[in-house]
């Protein structure tokens, strides 16, 4: 290695310093990866872009979303789904929100906002929610699915935590030879 050096800070508030072993939260970064493996199962025709969460996940607690909202509604924020950055959110210890589902309490029983297709809202509920296909079609923990599919691919080792504010990861890569 020729140069192994960091800069900046972590955090502009404290003045923290960047260090060679600093994570960084990838927050909505992941929804590519998340788009990205849901397009990849649709080509290996394992889902379809038109299918309704319903058909693959038939637990799915709220009703209109199993029986109006699709693949496709949940990919580009048209579900009607809300977010789950709720004060109830924010009040959770440190910790308690390990796997996706435990992200459904804040936004499950939540009512449509509109009737899916009829406008763009962001929502980061329906990507957990596409998170969640992934994991019923791959048989996979979403973290590992996409650490495989991409990490692994490029050859990049990568320590991954789950932290509160995102149920995306902070990954600590080093590329391997």
């Amino acid at each position: 290695m020729l140069l192994e050096k960091a800069y900046g800070f972590q955090d502009d508030n404290e003045r923290t310093p960047n260090g060679i072993e600093t994570k960084y939260g990838l927050a909505s970064i992941g929804k590519m990866f998340t788009a990205i493996s849901i397009m990849q199962l649709i080509e290996k025709n394992e889902i379809s872009l038109n299918q309704l969460i319903g058909e693959i996940l038939p637990n799915y607690p709220n009703k209109d979303v199993r029986e109006k909202v699709t693949i496709k509604n949940l990919l580009n924020h048209t579900s009607g789904l809300g977010d789950f950055f709720t004060k109830k959110y924010f009040e959770q210890p440190e910790g308690s929100i390990k796997k996706l589902k435990d992200y459904l309490p804040f936004f499950v029983n939540d009512s449509l906002a509109f009737e899916p297709g009829e406008r763009f809202s962001y929502s980061n509920g329906g990507y957990i929610v596409l998170g969640l296909i992934i994991e019923k079609v791959s048989n996979e923990k979403y973290q590992d699915y996409v650490e495989k599919k991409y990490f692994e691919t490029i050859r990049y080792e990568c320590y991954k935590q789950l932290i509160k504010f995102s149920w995306w990861w902070k990954f600590n890569c080093i590329r391997l030879a």
